[in-house]
This record gives C-alpha cells, sequence and structure tokens, in this order.
C-alpha cells in the first residue's frame, strides 16, 4: 500500500471504524467459483473474525457446486434423449 490514494483511502476507512478486511475464495474443489468479502469492525475475538466468516463461504460453495451439478445432470439427460432419439431413428431406416 505505498501509493497515496491507498494510503489515504487506509485513513478514510480507519477513520470510519473499519479496521480489517478478509476475503476468501470460494471453491468447488481446487476451481475458483468467487470471493466472498467480509470487513467487519475490530472485535476482540478472533473467532468473529475468522471463524464466523467461514459458514457462509462453505455454503456459498456449496450451493453453486450443486447448481452446477443439477445443470450437468439436466443437459446428460437431454444428452440421452437425443441418443435415445437418435438411435431409435437409425434403427427404423435400416
Amino acid at each position: 500500500m505505498s501509493d497515496p490514494e491507498s494510503q489515504a483511502r487506509a485513513r478514510l476507512y480507519a477513520q470510519r471504524g473499519l479496521h480489517a478486511a478478509v476475503s476468501m475464495p470460494i471453491l468447488d474443489g481446487t476451481e475458483v467459483l468467487g470471493v466472498l468479502t467480509f470487513a467487519p469492525r475490530l472485535h476482540h475475538d478472533e473467532f468473529q473474525t475468522t471463524g464466523l466468516p467461514l459458514d457462509p463461504a462453505t455454503q456459498a460453495g456449496q450451493f453453486l457446486a450443486r447448481r452446477r451439478a443439477d445443470d450437468l445432470a439436466a443437459e446428460l439427460r437431454r444428452a440421452r434423449a437425443d441418443f435415445t432419439a437418435l438411435i431409435g431413428h437409425d434403427m427404423r431406416t435400416h
């Protein structure tokens, strides 16, 4: 944070009570699906600033993974139906 603009922004945030920002990746295996960011006020309890944000990040990652799995399952059903229709048509025409 060496540029003057970043330093000024940091001073302004500190004056308004922001002392920490936590960002964590939302993962699906090793793929980063997004980033969840919290900007809590300074807490004396370390669990409040590090432990609690992990639950929403985990839940969001699980939700996105389930949604992706549902999308892939729907795509597989369509491909299976297309394949079955193609085989049926091929059998009728030969």
